[in-house]
């Protein structure tokens, strides 16, 4: 839910800085820093441009900002008093547990949005001719594609990749992809305004065609990927809210579907929703995941552990002596995912 809302807020700032709606973009960009700290970048490029084009204009420009210096204060402070820490604790908890090597980060980025999904380069292609519109409404258009560019450069060189960091600016991909679908005709009929129309709308027609052929597919994987969360993730949750004491500690990587289903306290890898997490790992160096979940579940003492199988095996043996296995939840095939173990001190 957090990606879909983030990149909401995100395209609805610079939609709204596009017509010259100054006070909206900075509300908009302000509540996206505080649904991802992330979110500083669509803030900063709003703030970039807002100064510009009131440039001179001190009352106008606080009349434009004012919003931030309520919205950024009040959240700081409730996540201050949460995590006590100003700087935002999941990028905290993200930094201590996955290093980031830059050079092979941005490789590994431009594998994943140019190689992976091949198929793709038509859009991205489609996307550059629609860069061309940058010349004659560069206004509209320049928040956009400057967000665009900043976004993915901190993200290449800092953060790791997930799939859904490359999701927000798809959006921004796609606007230009659909402006350089009504750029290309342009360069291939150069007669009367009707044919250029004609041909738009043919152009459209294909597109059209080809996303609904690509819908069974997308469809499926996603079902498939659904299937999982419901039948073996929720399931490992139900089980602890049905079986587990209401005082229970639980520790698992996969806070998501699993903790929703359940009221119990958790503990994470790589400490997301558990602030003493990501100090244990740095004072302690964990290198790997597994290492780390040793030293979080020797430290913490976790009633219950929700883990795949693979990090079940990955434990030492001295961490999981305490723990015999309570429940299983398998996958027909190694592809739709991992088996989910719940192993508890005491299991019910």
């Amino acid at each position: 839910m957090e990606t879909p809302v983030y990149t909401l807020t995100c395209f609805l700032a610079l939609e709204r800085l596009a017509r010259g709606r100054f006070l909206p973009a900075v509300v908009w960009s302000s509540m996206a820093t505080l649904v991802r700290p992330d979110g500083v970048i669509v803030l900063l490029v709003v703030g970039f441009f807002v100064a510009g084009r009131l440039r001179g204009d001190l009352r106008g420009t606080l009349h434009s900002v004012w919003p931030m210096f309520v919205l950024i204060p009040t959240g700081v402070t409730l996540h201050a008093l949460y995590f006590h820490s100003l700087a935002p604790h999941s990028a905290i908890a993200k930094a201590a547990a996955y290093p980031v090597d830059p050079v092979a980060n941005v490789s590994t980025y431009l594998g994943r949005m140019f190689l992976t999904w091949r198929s793709g380069l038509v859009i991205y292609a489609l996307s550059v001719l629609g860069m061309t519109r940058l010349r004659d409404r560069s206004r509209e258009l320049m928040p956009f594609a400057t967000w665009y560019a900043v976004y993915h450069a901190a993200f290449m060189l800092r953060a790791p990749l997930f799939d859904w960091y490359l999701h927000p600016p798809l959006v921004v991909l796609t606007l230009f992809a659909a402006l350089g679908l009504l750029a290309a005709p342009r360069w291939v009929i150069r007669r009367s305004h009707a044919h250029l129309v004609r041909a738009q709308i043919s152009a459209g027609a294909v597109l059209l065609v080809a996303l609904l052929i690509a819908l069974p597919g997308y469809y499926r994987a996603r079902r498939r990927g659904q299937w999982y969360e419901d039948h073996v993730r929720a399931r490992a949750g139900l089980w602890l809210s049905s079986h587990a004491s209401s005082g229970s500690l639980v520790f698992t990587e996969s806070l998501g579907y699993i903790g929703y289903q359940t009221s119990h306290r958790f503990v994470d890898w790589p400490g997301l929703v558990s602030r003493d997490v990501p100090t244990l790992l740095r004072r302690n160096n964990g290198e790997g995941r597994t290492n780390s979940f040793d030293l979080i579940i020797a430290h913490f003492h976790p009633d219950y552990l929700a883990l795949r199988d693979s990090e079940w095996g990955g434990l030492s043996p001295k961490v999981k002596a305490p723990y015999k296995l309570c429940a299983e939840f398998p996958t027909p095939s190694r592809d739709l995912g991992s088996t989910y173990l719940i192993a508890g001190v005491i299991c019910p």
